[in-house]
């Protein structure tokens, strides 16, 4: 099948995969031997499974990879936008890789914060009145949001926004830099509109 017919499935990608492999063959290299050792260094971590900041930190390292090596997979396939925001997702998560690695407080703090993500989105389905959520709803009671909330406030669990992570971790240029623009990614912003706006000269 054609990229007229499948898109981005098609097989006419491996094709475009290959030239711009070419193009940008510096780069490419050097992002698979990043990789590489990257990969390496997964499997030489010495994990200590009583160590909850160890096996965190750890697992926050392995999906940090998992963003930047499924971005690779994208940008070879010609989907920018899409790439971008993974590796926003990524930046995000060296954040807190950092953040943890380097405060064992911080680290009790990330796993808490957990409950209020769960709050808010129980409230939303409660107060949703759509047919999707019919099922869910008697589950979500008055009584179990109430003692959501007396945890929250019980625990001082406040939220955890990137740019205190950042700040925090002395990683300010990064969330300046691509954590900025690449938010527009994520967000679809006018100007990623626009990468799908080109005209010829007829208009």
């Amino acid at each position: 099948m054609s990229f007229d017919d499948q898109g981005f499935l098609s097989d006419d990608i491996r094709h475009s995969r290959q030239d711009l492999h070419q193009r940008y063959s510096p780069y490419f290299d050097l992002i698979y031997r990043v990789n590489t050792f990257c990969q390496r260094t997964k499997y030489a971590l010495e994990i200590h499974t009583r160590d909850g900041q160890e096996i965190v930190a750890a697992a926050l390292m392995i999906t940090l990879l998992n963003d930047m090596q499924a971005a690779v997979l994208l940008l070879e396939r010609g989907l920018l936008s899409q790439a971008h925001t993974l590796i926003r997702a990524g930046v995000e998560t060296f954040f807190l890789v950092a953040n943890v690695c380097q405060d064992a407080e911080f680290f009790r703090a990330f796993i808490r914060a957990d409950q209020r993500t769960r709050r808010t989105i129980l409230h939303a389905l409660r107060q949703d009145p759509s047919v999707m959520f019919e099922d869910i709803r008697p589950h979500i009671t008055p009584e179990v949001l109430d003692q959501l909330t007396k945890d929250i406030a019980q625990e001082g669990i406040g939220d955890i926004k990137a740019q205190d992570l950042a700040r925090r971790a002395n990683l300010i240029p990064f969330y300046n830099g691509m954590y900025r623009v690449f938010s527009q990614d994520v967000h679809t912003s006018i100007r990623v509109v626009e990468r799908y706006c080109t005209f010829d000269q007829h208009g």
